[in-house]
Parts: C-alpha cells; structure tokens; sequence
C-alpha cells in the first residue's frame, strides 16, 4: 500500500476531538509486549494513531476458578471507550479450557 496524506481532518472526526485528525495511510508495526502487529495507519494526530490491521492481537487471559488457577489464550476482538479514561477490552477465547491449561 502506498504511503497518502490529506491534509484534511478526518470527516468522521468529532468536535470534541482534542487534536485535529489527518488522514494518512503509512505502513506501520507496533510492539506490545514482545508481539509484533503489522498494519496500516487511517488517520494520526498529535495524540494518537488509528491503526488498521487484519493481524490477530493475541493475548493471555488468567484468573482463578475457585481456587484454581486458568490461564486462557485468546485475542482481541473490540476495544471499546468507556466513562472516562476506562476502556473496556472484548476477548475472544481459542480452543477449549482444558486446552489452554
């Protein structure tokens, strides 16, 4: 994909955005804890980046059931604002329980 930039604000942009939006679609990698995810940017601002990417975001889930540790592989499927600076994160768990153990 080649490398684009507006220097429009993002039409879908909100007024109550705190940093204007421009479109801009680079390649891009992003490191979260020793994993790597391979994408393309929509729009950038001062504060932040809409990262698009059709790559997996993989994660470990653990908790205790009862008393007994579980440790469950999963990957994110949303993220989702919510009051204030909460984020509530969707995950989508692989193969069975007692795979995953």
């Amino acid at each position: 994909m080649s490398d684009t930039t507006e220097q429009r604000p993002d039409p879908r942009q909100r007024d109550s955005r705190e940093s204007p939006r421009t479109r801009l679609s680079v390649s891009v990698r992003v490191e979260m804890s020793g994993t790597h995810i391979a994408g393309n940017t929509r729009d950038v601002s001062e504060r932040g980046v809409m990262l698009v990417t059709d790559e997996p975001i993989p994660v470990t889930v653990e908790y205790l059931d009862g008393d007994q540790p579980v440790s469950r592989r999963g990957r994110v499927v949303r993220v989702q604002r919510l009051a204030g600076e909460a984020l509530g994160i969707a995950i989508a768990f692989e193969g069975d329980a007692d795979a995953d153990e």
